[in-house]
């Protein structure tokens, strides 16, 4: 989950489960896509409404204001060919070997280890063990007596950032292993790069305000500027949240609209009447769905919403004119 997470923030989309059991990935411009940019119901205040709500809740949003973006962009290279794991010298010649008429040994060579770069990672790719350079077989523990690397055959297992080294002693005496080595190309980290924005007017009215993501794998300083942007677009000021309570075993119309409805339509909130008088009359994206059916059956749906202009009013190709009522978009 966290994984995932981090694909979702970098993105800046939403990664969710359908009400169909499935998971649906939805990218930073899903919403601003059909069906997304039409109302799919209006739900209302008033109790002759098609579609009356039964209660209505006005969320704090400042929970959600964010004037200060960190982003950090990590990028990796590739060291050059080198040995990255060694046989210890307490672990060859007596203390190793392989055993005669075919009996076998395996060694697992893994990176990073303790003499690894403190900026290692990883392996990029391991080197073919070679004989006489990687390693070495004797027939006696000192390494003076017939060398065996003819009568020892390897095969080897490439685990990523273990490589698994197997060998086969075909000759009717033992082979002391007298060295044994793993070459490859190391994955090393660089230095972080920290790119940071703030929003000046946001921190003057409501303190400074960090958001808790940090782009996850942003992989560039120009990329990390979109993101920065785009989400202090989004988050720096507050915008509207409700909870609605729709009763589903009201009508067929509430019934429908209670199977239906999932995370991410779009919906219109009318709360003016008299009795509510919040005066919003809006369209709004279902950010989360809740069921309750209590033990005499009654059907309940809270949803919880988020004003769509936040999200729906950056400049679309051949649907809206940049620089009235739009802005752009990362």
């Amino acid at each position: 989950m966290a994984m995932i997470r981090k694909v979702e923030e970098t993105e800046s989309g939403f990664i969710r489960e359908s009400n169909n059991g499935k998971i649906v990935f939805e990218n930073r411009t899903r919403r601003g896509q059909s069906p997304f940019t039409t109302s799919q119901a209006v739900f209302t205040d008033s109790p002759t409404g098609t579609l009356a709500y039964g209660e209505i809740e006005q969320e704090e949003p400042l929970a959600f204001v964010f004037n200060e973006l960190v982003t950090t962009i990590q990028q990796y290279t590739t060291g050059a060919t080198s040995t990255l794991w060694k046989m210890g010298t307490g672990d060859v010649g007596v203390n190793a070997s392989i055993p005669m008429n075919g009996g076998t040994r395996t060694f697992v060579a893994s990176y990073p280890n303790p003499t690894a770069t403190a900026n290692a990672i990883g392996v990029f790719s391991w080197v073919a063990p070679t004989a006489t350079v990687d390693y070495n077989f004797f027939s006696d523990s000192a390494g003076t007596g017939t060398n065996m690397n003819g009568d020892v055959v390897m095969s080897t297992v490439d685990n990523v950032n273990e490589l698994e080294l197997t060998f086969t002693n075909t000759a009717n005496r033992l082979a002391y292993v007298t060295s044994l080595q793993a070459r490859g190309v190391p994955l090393l980290k660089d230095d972080p790069i920290i790119i940071p924005k703030r929003d000046a007017s946001s921190t003057a009215n409501y303190g400074k305000r960090t958001a808790p993501v940090h782009g996850g794998y942003v992989p560039n300083v120009e990329e990390a500027v979109g993101w920065s942007d785009w989400n202090a677009a989004v988050y720096s000021d507050p915008t509207p949240r409700f909870s609605i309570t729709l009763p589903a075993n009201r009508s067929t119309a509430h019934l429908v609209q209670a199977i239906l409805r999932d995370v991410s339509d779009r919906i219109t909130l009318t709360a003016t009447g008299t009795n509510v008088g919040l005066g919003v009359s809006s369209d709004f994206f279902i950010e989360k769905v809740e069921h309750e059916i209590d033990a005499d059956r009654t059907h309940t749906v809270k949803y919880y919403l988020s004003e769509a202009e936040q999200f729906s009013d950056m400049w679309v190709l051949n649907v809206s004119a940049l620089g009235t009522t739009t802005r752009l978009h990362y």
